[in-house]
């Protein structure tokens, strides 16, 4: 059988037997159908067959606010002239975006500005869900119409970013001048115009506010002179502070003041007053330290401060002069740092306080600058006060930032030849303070044209900066003082209670109570004994 038909196939006679792959073996193909051409539905493509053109239709997508029904809206149009339109939020308007930056120029956060429904909101965007335009998550506050997915509305909100103003912000660990790598100059404080959470600011920064003028600068500086000009107490305050703001340069020209100012009030200038004319610190939202808070308080206050005064104030009673001695001697080791604390700020400082003087010379004198304020007559209120110097270092800090390459190089030559013509007029201990005080004259007429300082004032600043040393307390002082700390005592252990006055009323006098009128007592003379036989003065 296999011969038959090896026979049939070599002879090339016919047979039943058919087989496609045996005739592709063998070199014959039976079935001769032509080749396939794959996407081309009827004749040859080899022989100029030309397709038909693809039906493309092109889209265009934009984003168009809707004023009349107050809404975003998506519209697509495509070559064949249809237009879609998608109502994608309830209108609403995004005012400014800020890139809060690191010092290198790395994004931190983002803060977004935004109005709707007649409101206006801020809203943080942590770095990482910026980047990813994830906005979703903290506008709550914009209406989305149904179909509005996250994505739609992440894309519009990507859009709407590119067409608003972009300011940088950069948050710096304290306050003050911050000089750059590049060269540029920055005074760090609080912006109040722009909603930073305040758990985000440092501590440092917070407390720190620069007040914006609503003067020219004629007007502020003529407020100023006219405030100072008073007296020379309130000069040398009025240099005290400005001399604070130029803590940084004066550091670089070797200049570090080691006193400190006690400051007591009087009938006319009282606390509130000397706090408004030397605090920099924002002491409405962050109020004034005592010398009695204790000294983690004291050192953390002059931590904070950076081209500014730290100041304090004095309420301790009477007989609490052994804490008033430990926040002198805490603020006396800042000043002269000797504390182990490496973070502390380059401020200048301050106390309010009519005792502490006596108790400040006697423990260091060669650190202590006493003002006294009686016979200084000031109308201004405290806010009016704070309204004037206020302003008074908003241009300061503005003249600074704008002259601060003439200004280094003024200080480096100016302050070492300052400082030598000066050493053999004042005590070593203050020849720092007195040279910083004479070149805040100098820094005045140089950039605002002006000076106050006459051969009287220069004799009198001086005098103030010297030693106290033989600054001592006077009989009748010394005998006060001794009353008022054991009638201090007396009230605070309630061995004595006052009795209000009325009308008629009967008093008699049982050595235990005292009459009380306003802010006026009347000690019986029981009480008066008991306290005469407690003196030891």
């Amino acid at each position: 059988m296999f011969d038959d038909l090896r026979k049939s196939v070599f002879s090339g006679e016919t047979s039943n037997f058919d087989s496609q792959a045996a005739n592709i073996w063998y070199g014959k193909d039976s079935y001769n159908q032509p080749p396939i051409s794959y996407g081309y539905p009827s004749g040859n493509a080899y022989k100029g067959y030309v397709p038909p053109a693809p039906d493309v239709t092109i889209s265009q997508e934009l984003y168009k606010y809707d004023a009349l029904n107050d809404r975003w809206c998506k519209e697509v149009a495509n070559s064949k002239g249809k237009i879609k339109i998608t109502p994608l939020t309830g209108g609403f308007t995004i005012t400014c975006k800020y890139k809060n930056i690191t010092p290198e120029g790395d994004l931190r956060f983002a803060i977004i500005r935004y109005g709707t429904k007649g409101r206006e909101y801020y809203e943080l965007i942590p770095k990482d869900d910026y980047i990813k335009d994830a906005f979703h998550k903290y506008l709550k506050e914009i209406y989305r119409f149904p179909g509005c997915t996250k994505s739609k509305f992440n894309a519009l909100v990507t859009f709407l970013l590119q067409t608003v103003p972009t300011q940088d912000i950069i948050m710096f660990d304290h306050q003050g001048w911050q000089e750059f790598a590049g060269g540029s100059l920055n005074f760090a404080f609080n912006p109040s115009h722009i909603y930073i959470p305040q758990s985000l600011i440092s501590p440092s920064v917070a407390r720190r506010k620069v007040k914006e003028a609503d003067r020219s600068p004629q007007e502020v500086i003529q407020r100023w002179k006219d405030f100072i000009s008073k007296n020379p107490s309130l000069m040398f305050m009025g240099y005290y502070r400005l001399g604070s703001l130029l803590q940084y340069f004066l550091y670089i020209a070797g200049i570090k003041v080691r006193q400190f100012l006690i400051v007591e009030p009087s009938d006319d200038m009282g606390k509130d007053k000397i706090v408004a004319t030397l605090a920099t610190n924002d002491t409405v939202n962050f109020p004034v330290p005592t010398l009695g808070a204790g000294e983690d308080v004291i050192i953390k206050e002059q931590e904070y401060v950076y081209d500014g005064v730290a100041v304090y104030t004095d309420d301790c009673f009477a007989d609490e002069e052994k804490a008033m001695i430990a926040g002198l001697k805490c603020i006396i080791r800042t000043v002269k740092g000797e504390t182990t604390n490496q973070n502390l700020g380059n401020g200048l400082t301050a106390v309010v306080s009519k005792n502490a003087a006596y108790a400040a010379t006697r423990i260091a004198p060669e650190n202590v600058i006493v003002i006294n304020t009686d016979g200084v007559e000031v109308e201004a209120d405290a806010e009016t006060i704070k309204s004037i110097t206020s302003e008074m270092d908003t241009l300061a800090i503005k003249t600074i930032a704008s002259n601060f390459t003439d200004l280094i190089g003024f200080i480096s030559s100016f302050v070492p030849k300052l400082r030598g013509n000066l050493s053999a007029k004042t005590d070593s201990n203050s020849l720092d303070t007195l040279t910083m005080i004479v070149f805040v004259e100098s820094f005045l007429f140089r950039y605002f044209g002006f000076r106050f300082m006459g051969d009287d004032d220069f004799h009198k600043f001086i005098e103030s900066v010297d030693c106290k040393s033989d600054r001592c307390m006077s009989a009748a002082q010394a005998i006060e003082k001794d009353f008022y700390s054991i009638l201090s005592k007396m009230l605070r252990s309630k061995s004595i209670s006052p009795v209000p006055k009325r009308r008629g009323m009967c008093f008699d006098d049982d050595g235990r109570t005292f009459m009380l009128d306003g802010d006026r007592i009347y000690l019986t003379s029981k009480i008066v004994n008991a306290i005469l036989t407690q003196m030891t003065t």
